[in-house]
C-alpha cells in the first residue's frame, strides 16, 4: 500500500502506515504502555518531526528501513532518560503517570528490553522487506530441442484413431437412447 501512494507524497518515514508501525513497536515496551496518553502522543510526534526534518525526502525503503532503526534506537533512549527522570524527582515528572513497573526499574532489565525490542523490530523489518520482494523466476525450465522424427505409419494411427473415436461413439447414449452412426471419417 505504501508503494501506491509515493508518488502522491515526498516521504515514506511519514506515511500512516510507517508510523502506525513505529507506533506499536515502541508501544511494546511495559514503561510506555504507563506514561499518560496525551504525553505520550506529544512525545511520539516530537521524535517523528525531529526525525523527519534531519531527512525528509525518504524516497526508498532501504532509506525507510535505516530511519526508522535510528528511530526506534532514538526513541529507547528517550525512555532510558524518561526513566532517570522520574526515578530523581518523581513529583517533577510531569505526564509519566504511573511508576515504572519494577521489572523495568534497573538499567540492566531496561538495556535488555530494548536490546529485544530492537530485535523484534530488525525481525518485523525483515518480514516486510520479504513481502515487498518481487517473486524469482525458477532456473528448472530446459529448452533443449527433441528429435522430431517423422511418422512412419501414419496409415496404422489413423486406423487406430478411428477405433477409438468409434468406441467411444457406442459407449455415448445421446438423450433420445438411440445411437447414431459414427460421423464419416475425413
Amino acid at each position: 500500500m505504501i508503494k501506491n501512494t509515493i508518488d502522491n507524497m515526498s516521504s515514506l518515514y511519514i506515511h500512516p502506515e510507517n508510523q502506525e508501525i513505529l507506533w506499536k513497536t515502541i508501544h511494546s515496551v511495559a514503561f510506555v504502555q504507563n506514561i499518560d496518553e496525551t504525553y505520550k502522543m506529544e512525545w511520539f510526534k516530537s521524535i517523528i518531526e525531529r526525525f523527519h526534518l534531519s531527512n525528509p525526502n525518504v524516497i526508498n525503503f532501504d532509506e525507510l528501513i535505516e530511519m526508522n532503526s535510528k528511530t526506534i534506537e532514538y526513541m529507547c533512549g528517550s525512555i532510558k532518560e524518561i526513566i532517570k527522570q522520574f526515578k530523581s524527582n518523581p513529583l517533577e515528572s510531569r505526564g509519566i503517570g504511573r511508576s515504572p513497573p519494577e521489572s523495568i526499574a534497573s538499567r540492566t532489565q531496561l538495556e535488555n528490553k530494548t536490546e529485544v525490542y530492537t530485535s523484534v523490530f530488525s525481525e518485523r523489518n525483515k518480514d516486510y522487506e520479504k513481502m515487498l520482494e518481487k517473486p524469482t523466476a525458477s532456473v528448472d525450465a530446459q529448452f533443449k530441442d527433441s528429435k522430431d522424427e517423422p511418422i512412419t505409419n501414419m496409415d496404422e494411427l489413423i486406423k487406430k484413431h478411428i477405433m477409438e473415436r468409434e468406441l467411444m461413439e457406442k459407449e455415448i447414449v445421446p438423450f433420445g437412447g438411440e445411437i447414431q452412426a459414427p460421423l464419416p471419417a475425413r
